[in-house]
């Protein structure tokens, strides 16, 4: 038989095998034939640029689902990506190191070293927080395991250890992926350093990388073969943000680079303050500061030299935490140079500063007792000895400083540091102390003991409620440290006991031997001082003993000896400082309860105990000695949050209790069960508890279930609440003879916030609680509340099974709750996300009778104040299909229910990720049924949900209109509410932007937006839909304003109230203008006006169109609103200049498409019929009406715009708008369309070019690219730099000239005091030219300071009809030959000024010496890169002057000044290694300068 089986099973697997086989072959076949026809479609020209111009113009590659997703930086092409930065924030290592490889243009900035430092830090703390969360579920899974029965544990272990393997592997599997990132940053690190290290090396970058704690890039920049020297100041990083075990490293790194440890000024002052900020190694650092031999001037002589004997007997060992030892043992690259580097028996700091520190320590007691309170008499005259001894300690010990300062000052002066980057404020400087909240995070004794004893902890703005605590629990060092600090830093508890006392009597209970005797003397002594409640109660407890000293005032004495009467004077006092009786009542109740001999004592405190599973935590709060107790108002409250319960588990408690009849002992249960605190053991004692027995006393009680809950029924406490841990204790043993009993007993529990279900449960066990629940019990004990916790818990143990609602048991709801309770669970539930649960309860469900949700307010959320979409909080997609199976089992059972099923398809439709199939589905289903009309009422919400499943762009663009949030400030959550309604105490425009005002559902019905045709294709296209939602939301409204106004007649002015009343206060000299400002007074009042508020918003709305075009990378959408917008004449509000316009800036010889270059001026502009000479020296500029393009749909068009005959259309569009060609340029450049779009304006349009560094190092944006441009390509454009300046004078005196007079036409119109005082002048030419030449002066001064906005955007009232006789008057003014003489002499003093100022700063100092010639710019900055393409292309014109050098230093940039040093042939003028000048005024600077005097001997 066996043979046979062998024989069966050996062909079994050969044919297996030879499937295997015969498949992997078809698969390798397969492979290889789409291999060669993938290679053939690839060489096929024709195909391969079809496909890619199909890749670009797709716009749907990327569906998102987040509409903030969606933005016009997405999907670039690789080859536009050229920001380190952002590749690296976009986590885009692979193509970063491919384009390092390949040494591909990149752009870095002084931000880059930062981004790949967090970058490493990142995956390390991922590593982290995943092995966390892994021994955290061990350890659940542990605890788990200890609270089940011992015949269940077997089970549970091997769950446990299969979750475990399978955490090990997801683990594994993160680890060998972190790994890998981790090998690539590194490559990455290794490239930027081998190919990109003059771009990349522009700030201190080990600096950086001990700041972002980033040890891995720290190993590679420290060794071979780069080996970056780390400056002392790097320190200061170090503490702050590192491990001890780095500086301990930096340490060793300064002997092995400087031959010397150099631990800078302010660090030996203020280190403690610096690790306080230590968010990871607070503990450690301190320790490490204040327990090594470290020369800092805050430690004590007697620290120093007791540290200092330590380290002279041993060499010094540091434990290096699990995460660093890699990095520094042996075997890391740390060695690759030299040995590994080691803390050595050298480092031996003399103890100069012990004397110092010893002075520090007594100012800082001495300010601390000046701030404290004086205790009593006797104590302030022995305070006053000891500040006299002080003093003589202080005068000794000054002496000693001074000869310390006279014998270093040189090496103070050299430590000196006047540029701290900004760690520290001079407030901290001040302080010198850590927070008391950080002081009292820490968890070694031994290093808070020396930050007390060195006076180095505030706790200003703290009470000791905040953080002391006292427990009786604590251990004897953790107890007396807590008093210690209370009585040190808040001065509690003295009682008019001096701190010596205390600190004597607190020496001579440490002292004891007996450790149980020393703890108990210990607490008994806080206890008196302290008068706390908690701590005494808990003493009572603890030891069954009181303390007579605090219970004077009950007349007993305790003698703690366990007899009968000192157990019950004990018992009485405990129930006394419960504090439920005042404090006369309770002295009358104990002395009678001490006289009643019936009162037999039972130690019935043993039933009170400590919660489990409870954190043991007390805080002391004391309260004010007028509090009343229950014997003494001496006693203070501490709240303690120690959670006592009142635990009876045996029968003769019960019949202790039944027997006695006393009120102090009543009224301590009653207290235990208000608080829910009071327990009964086994449900077997329950049963005990309610049985009937023989009357025993006078209070005629049956049981004592009577007895007491019946008096908390008549006091108002819920009974259930006793009885719901036994409940929940037999629910997660799966007891079902403790459930028979309470059955029996017919108690209805309350639900509880604990499981009733532990995780790890045998099935089997569930399934035989289920089996008695569901046929014999029918949840008898449950309330619905527990009923809903209950089979909310089995779902989440089922929910890893298929068909998880098919395991739950079958049991009909309707008779075990009420129909009223079972519909507002079916409801709640709903609401609350639980779609699985409601699906079982409406099966279990036959009558659900009719649900109307009047009472209930449900809200329509649209959107919130970000402004983002609403979705229901914490649902998934696999909650929509949830939904619609409860939506389904709605209409087939329940139809009737119209009203709720409506709110359900609502809720439906809102869950983020509802697909248009499963939207189609349900809409079919909800048309089923003829004789109901579920979906009869469409309205906005339904309209903005509908759009949003269609296209998320739909979402994005509604949402995208401005101040589309602003309205939410009337509505109470912030959110948008179809169901409320704001009140409107103004207009609507007032109010702001509502969607319900434009948002037409009418329009926008399901049919519209997902209606199909016969061939399954949607009737109205995507752009239709737009183009409707663009009419609905942004033209109607702003044709609607529009129709309110007189567009060609009537604008308004800002300052017309205030220039009213200044005319009316003026005399009346012109009968004119009078009536001119009552007419303007009558047009104010006037509703049809267009004011600044009006303009802003119907260029906002229509600039939305277009940039929301530009975000969705539909150029032509663009170009069509584009045209439709300025083809309008009413949506054009801004009125510009016309000259160095792109139709006048056109190169000559430029062959460009010019569609608009024909069309006249005149046609829109201003003030055409106005007669103006054309001989003037001075024209009147003409401006023309244009609709205006935001700066962002600037940005984003020439980002977007690849091909530059669109570029061209776009400027067509703007051909006669004041240097748009020029806006265009900077755009472009900002963007980095520089060889494309850049490239075009310089080559067809005038563009004046005044410089070379256009950008910063710090802005993301490529100067090295657009200098690259100028200097190849446009050379002669910027040939002579020097005269970079006297170009720009020029060209602004050429603007200014141009746009003088109408500047001036706008500076009257503003100010009417001055156009009254210019008429009033009229008949005296000298007042008038001399007003003139103050309003000139007035305008140069905005002119120079950019303050000339309103001239070439938006203007208001130039088109006033009111105005326009003072137009005409300043027109004919401005034309006559004496204004014009004026104004063109002022203009021609003003440059010629100008250039000589120019001239003399020339002739002090030549171009190439000067720090903002185009070289010393980026010679100061650091860019290394810059410098050597200006020096290429101007070779031997630049030199590096003193005053660089001293700038360069200032801003911490030596690596240029290295370079230039070790490459001395560079095309400069001057060389930094021969010119003898330079470089000793370099060593000068070096030596001023915190780290770099430190390598003085680089430059030898």
């Amino acid at each position: 038989m066996d043979i046979n089986n062998n024989i069966i099973n050996k062909d079994k697997y050969k044919k297996e095998k030879e499937e295997k086989e015969e498949k992997e072959q078809e698969e390798e076949e397969r492979k290889n034939r789409n291999e060669i026809l993938f290679w053939n479609v690839f060489h096929n020209k024709f195909l391969r640029c079809l496909i890619i111009h199909h890749i670009n113009n797709t716009h749907e590659w990327v569906r998102y689902e987040d509409h903030n997703d969606i933005h016009f930086n997405n999907r670039k092409k690789f080859k536009d990506i050229i920001s380190l930065d952002r590749m690296i924030r976009s986590k885009q290592f692979i193509l970063l190191k491919y384009k390092l490889e390949s040494n591909e243009h990149i752009h870095i900035t002084k931000f880059s070293s930062t981004y790949l430092f967090m970058a490493f830090n990142e995956f390390k703390n991922q590593n982290q927080i995943n092995n966390n969360n892994n021994n955290n579920n061990n350890n659940n899974n542990n605890n788990n395991n200890n609270n089940n029965n011992n015949n269940n544990n077997n089970n549970n272990n091997n769950n446990n250890n299969n979750n475990n393997n399978n955490n090990d592997n997801k683990n594994n599997q993160r680890e060998k992926e972190r790994e890998k990132i981790i090998i690539i940053l590194k490559d990455i690190l290794n490239l930027l350093l081998t190919k990109k290290r003059n771009q990349f090396e522009i700030h201190d970058l080990t600096k950086d990388a001990i700041s972002n704690d980033c040890i891995e890039a720290f190993n590679i920049l420290i060794n071979e073969p780069y080996s970056i020297k780390v400056y002392p100041s790097t320190l200061t990083k170090a503490i702050k943000n590192c491990h001890p075990d780095i500086v301990s490293l930096l340490l060793d790194l300064q002997v092995k680079q400087f031959g010397k440890i150099i631990i800078p000024k302010k660090v030996k002052k203020f280190s403690i303050f610096m690790a306080s900020k230590n968010k990871q190694y607070t503990e450690e650092m301190m320790s490490f500061i204040l327990f090594n031999n470290l020369n800092l001037s805050f430690l004590s002589s007697s620290s120093s030299s007791s540290s200092s004997s330590s380290s002279s007997s041993s060499t010094p060992s540091l434990l290096l935490s699990p995460s660093l030892s890699p990095l520094l043992s042996p075997s890391s690259s740390l060695s690759l140079s030299s040995p590994p580097l080691q803390l050595k028996v050298s480092r031996d700091f003399e103890n100069k500063d012990a004397t110092q520190s010893s002075i520090v320590i007594e100012e800082r007691k001495n300010k601390r007792i000046k701030i404290e309170k004086m205790e009593e008499e006797d104590g302030r005259e022995e305070e006053g000895e000891e500040e006299e001894e002080v003093k003589e300690k202080e005068k000794d010990s000054k002496e000693e400083k001074d000869s310390k300062e006279e014998k270093d000052s040189k090496e103070e002066k050299e430590e000196d540091e006047t540029d701290f980057n900004g760690d520290f404020n001079d407030e901290d400087y001040e302080k010198q102390y850590i927070s008391f909240r950080t002081f009292y995070s820490l968890k070694c004794l031994k290093l808070k003991y020396k930050l007390m004893e060195l006076e180095l902890v505030s706790n200003k703005n703290v009470t000791a409620g905040d953080f002391v605590e006292l427990s009786i629990d604590f251990s004897f060092e953790r107890l007396l440290f807590e008093f210690r600090v209370e009585i040190k830093y808040f001065r509690n508890h003295l009682n008019g006991i001096k701190k010596n006392q205390i600190e004597k009597r607190l020496n001579e209970i440490e002292s004891m031997v007996d450790g149980f005797e020393k703890l108990k003397q210990l607490q008994k002594f806080i206890i008196l001082q302290t008068k706390l409640i908690g701590l005494s109660k808990d003493y009572i407890l603890k030891y069954g003993e009181s303390i007579n000293e605090l219970h004077l005032d009950d007349g007993f004495h305790s003698l703690n000896d366990n007899s009968e009467r000192s157990n019950l004077i004990n018992l009485f006092r405990y129930i006394g400082l419960i504090g439920l009786h005042s404090t006369d009542h309770f002295l009358k109740l104990m002395k009678e309860s001490m006289d009643d001999y019936k009162i037999k004592w039972y130690p019935i405190l043993d039933c009170i105990k400590k919660e489990n599973n409870n954190e043991l935590k007390s805080i002391s709060t004391p309260i004010t000695t007028t509090t009343t107790t229950a014997t003494t108002t001496t006693l203070l409250n501490n709240n303690n949050k120690n959670k006592r319960i009142f635990f009876i588990s045996k029968k003769s408690e019960v019949d202790w209790f039944i027997e006695c009849d006393n009120e102090l002992i009543h009224s301590l249960v009653f207290e235990h069960i208000c608080s829910d605190t009071f327990r009964i053991d086994t449900v077997e004692l329950l049963e005990y508890i309610h049985s009937e027995r023989v009357n025993v006393n006078k209070a005629n009680y049956k049981s004592l279930s009577e007895k007491y809950l019946k008096k908390s029924q008549i006091e108002g406490v819920e009974p259930r609440k006793q009885y719901r841990h036994n409940f929940k204790r037999a629910i997660q043993k799966c007891d079902i003879k403790s459930l028979e009993i309470m059955d029996k007993l017919g108690i209805k529990v309350v639900a509880t916030q604990d499981r009733f279900i532990l995780p790890n449960t045998p099935i089997s066990q569930i399934e035989t609680l289920l089996d008695y629940l569901c046929t014999k019990s029918l949840f008898q004990c449950f309330c619905i509340e527990s009923f809903e916790r209950f089979f909310l818990e089995l779902l989440e143990i089922y929910s890893k099974s298929e068909g998880e609602l098919s395991l739950l048991p079958k049991v009909s709801i309707n008779q075990i709750f009420p129909l009223e309770e079972v519909q507002k669970l079916i409801v709640f539930t709903i609401l609350k996300g639980n779609f699985k649960f409601a699906q079982y309860l409406l099966k279990q469900t036959d009558n659900l009778g009719y649900i109307d949700l009047d009472g209930i307010s449900l809200p329509l959320f649209l959107f919130d104040d970000s402004p983002s979409i609403y979705h229901p909080p914490g649902t998934t997609k696999k909650d929509i299909t949830d939904l619609i199976n409860i939506i389904e089992i709605l209409v087939q059972k329940f139809p009737n229910n119209d009203i709720i099923i409506r709110s359900f398809y609502r809720n439906l439709i809102q869950i983020k990720g509802v697909s248009i199939e499963q939207l189609e589905y349900l809409h079919r289903l909800l048309n089923q049924q003829k004789d109901r009309n579920y979906l009869s009422e469409t309205g906005l919400f339904e309209s903005f949900y509908y759009l949003h499943i269609r296209s998320i762009k739909f979402t994005a663009y509604i949402l995208s209109i401005p101040n589309i949030e602003e309205i939410l400030d009337l509505f109470p959550s912030e959110m948008y509410n179809c169901n409320y309604s704001p009140s409107n105490n103004g207009t609507n425009e007032d109010n702001g932007y509502d969607i319900k005002d434009h948002l037409n559902s009418n329009l926008f019905t399901y049919d519209f937006i997902f209606g199909r045709d016969k061939s399954g294709c949607f009737i109205n296209s995507f752009d239709n839909i737009l183009d409707l939602l663009f009419k609905q939301l942004s033209f109607t409204p702003v044709n609607n304003l529009l129709n309110k106004i007189n567009i060609n007649n009537i604008f308004y002015n800002n300052n017309n109230n205030n220039n009213n009343n200044n005319n009316n206060n003026n005399n009346n000299n012109n009968n004119n203008n009078n009536n001119n400002n009552n007419n303007n007074n009558n047009n104010n009042n006037n509703n049809n006006i267009i004011n600044d508020r009006n303009c802003i918003f119907i260029s906002s709305m229509l600039n939305s169109i277009l940039d929301f075009c530009l975000s969705i990378k539909r150029v032509d959408l663009f170009f069509k609103y584009l045209e439709i917008i300025k083809n309008n004449e009413n949506y054009k509000m801004k009125f510009v200049y016309t000259f160095c316009s792109p139709s006048k800036s056109i190169l000559p010889g430029t062959t460009i498409l010019m569609k608009n270059s024909k069309q006249p001026i005149q046609d829109n502009q201003l003030y055409p019929n106005l007669k103006v000479s054309d001989d003037l020296l001075l024209p009147i500029p003409k401006m023309i009406k244009v609709f205006q393009l935001t700066s962002n749909v600037i940005q984003k068009a020439i980002t977007i715009i690849e091909d530059v005959e669109q570029i061209q259309k776009l400027i067509e569009y703007h051909f006669n708008e004041i240097k748009f060609h020029q806006t265009v340029f900077l755009s472009a450049l900002w963007c980095g369309r520089i060889q494309d779009t850049a490239r075009f304006i310089m080559n067809s349009y005038q563009v004046k070019l005044t410089c070379v560094n256009v950008f910063s190092m710090a802005e993301d944006c490529d100067n090295l690219s657009c200098s690259k441009l100028f200097l190849t390509d446009f050379f002669e454009k910027i040939q002579y730099p020097e005269n970079f300046e006297r170009l720009r004078i020029q060209f602004s005196f050429k603007l200014f000239r141009v746009m003088l007079l109408g500047l001036l036409i706008l500076y009257f119109q503003d100010e009417l005091l001055q156009y009254q005082k210019l008429i009033t002048f009229n008949s005296s030419p000298p007042q008038t030219l001399n007003l003139l030449e103050e309003s000139y002066r007035k305008i140069k001064s905005n002119f120079d300071n950019g303050i000339y906005s309103r001239a070439t955007e938006m203007a208001y009232n130039i088109t006033n009809p009111l105005k326009y006789q003072q137009v005409v008057y300043l027109y004919n003014l401005f034309q006559t030959e004496q204004v014009q003489s004026l104004f063109n002499t002022l203009l021609t003093n003003d440059q010629s000024l100008e250039e000589e100022k120019l001239f003399k700063k020339e002739q002090l100092q030549e171009y190439n010496q000067r720090d903002d010639n185009i070289f010393n710019e980026s010679f100061i900055e650091g860019n290394i890169e810059q410098c050597q393409l200006v020096l290429k292309h101007y070779p031997n014109q630049f030199k590096i002057t003193q005053s660089a050098i001293t700038n360069t230093i200032k801003k911490n940039n030596i690596h240029i000044i290295k370079y230039y040093y070790d490459n001395p042939n560079c095309n400069l003028i001057n060389n930094l290694k021969t010119d003898i000048t330079l470089l000793n005024h370099l060593k000068l600077i070096l030596k001023s300068h915190k780290d770099y005097k430190y390598i003085l001997n680089y430059f030898l």
